[in-house]
């Protein structure tokens, strides 16, 4: 039986390799894909597992094949290509992702910029769906997104010169934006500790990477009205970027933002207040700018501004009710302005019944 094994694994490791340099020179040709397939099912079958957990107990051995990742390589190198049809395959798993994570330092560290690349982009697609490949319990996976995000991510989120920089600085944002939306439980605890890059990636002159850090903005959350202030501002400033679509998102991010209020038992009142204060403020800069938007000619951006003070103005009715006020006397288009104050109203006076 022990004897039987190791020619599953033979097997397995020379398929999982086939597959992946043919993935990787021609994702369109799909013959030596499906049949390396119709070969690792058939041993699924055979040891009476998932997929899933193949990987989990064999992908190891197939890293371990995957050499000279310690050369200057570029894109189209046969470890580079095999390593980026390997993550292609199996995505990101529990059992190897320390292992994995080593392979691509190396990549980071010794192959061309365009390897780097490469690599750094299957990691993004991959990462959207860690909830559905990392089968551990949360704490744990939470400790796992931990150190791929600093080891693998935080490096290149700050600020580098060059054109490689900038792809890296991209590529990072993606990739973290990735987690954020697969691991959405987790990145609830990670992602505070990278806030104090997001100032400057929201101001990054490029427009990928803006777009997706004022996506990420939308997933961080569990921060204090003082750790959350310069995200918030940032944000909210993209409600005026170049960019239309990342215009729509800032608008959408601003709704999403919920501090944590310190609590009775470990503040003073006077630290409370003074926190409710300063979120009001900006809550009602925000508000302020959206009113804006509702007479904006783009319908997306409209809509977005809509939807967002509707949110707002359920969780701050005094800062809406403030600003809606303030806003009568300078709005082009009252009749706008007050179809949407009948809207939220109508809105609030439903919810309160339906308690």
């Amino acid at each position: 039986m022990e004897q039987l094994r190791e020619i599953y694994e033979y097997i397995y490791v020379t398929a999982m390799k086939v597959m992946a340099l043919s993935y990787s020179l021609d994702s369109e040709a799909k013959e030596n894909v499906d049949r390396g397939q119709v070969i690792i099912k058939r041993i699924v079958q055979l040891e009476e597992t998932t997929i899933g957990q193949l990987h989990e107990r064999w992908f190891s051995l197939v890293l371990l094949d995957v050499e000279s990742l310690d050369a200057a390589l570029d894109e189209n190198a046969e470890p580079v290509l095999m390593l980026y049809g390997l993550i292609h395959l199996a995505n990101i798993r529990s059992t190897y992702l320390p292992q994995l994570i080593e392979k691509v330092k190396l990549v980071f560290q010794h192959c061309s910029d365009s390897a780097q690349v490469r690599i750094f982009s299957i990691l993004s697609i991959a990462a959207l769906t860690w909830s559905e490949t990392v089968c551990v319990e949360r704490e744990q996976s939470t400790q796992l997104l931990s150190s791929f995000v600093q080891e693998i991510v935080e490096p290149h989120l700050a600020w580098k010169a060059g054109a490689s920089g900038e792809a890296m600085r991209s590529m990072a944002m993606a990739t973290l934006c990735a987690l954020a939306q697969g691991a959405k439980e987790e990145a609830r605890e990670v992602l505070p500790s990278l806030a104090k890059h997001m100032p400057s990636l929201l101001e990054d002159r490029n427009v990928t990477t803006r777009h997706y850090a004022i996506k990420a903005m939308c997933y961080f959350q569990g921060m204090s009205v003082e750790e959350l202030k310069p995200l918030a501002y940032a944000t909210m400033q993209r409600m005026d970027d170049p960019s239309a679509g990342i215009r729509v998102i800032a608008a959408t991010a601003v709704g999403k933002l919920r501090p944590v209020f310190k609590s009775e038992e470990g503040s003073q009142a006077e630290e409370r207040e003074h926190e409710r204060e300063v979120w009001e403020a900006f809550v009602k800069r925000a508000i302020d700018l959206l009113l804006l938007y509702i007479e904006s000619p783009e319908k997306e951006m409209q809509a977005a501004a809509q939807k967002t003070l509707m949110e707002l103005a359920k969780m701050h009715p005094d800062a809406w009710e403030d600003r809606y006020k303030r806003s009568l006397t300078t709005a082009r288009e009252k009749d706008v302005l007050a179809d949407l104050y009948a809207k939220i109203s109508i809105k609030e006076e439903a919810e309160a019944v339906k308690d």
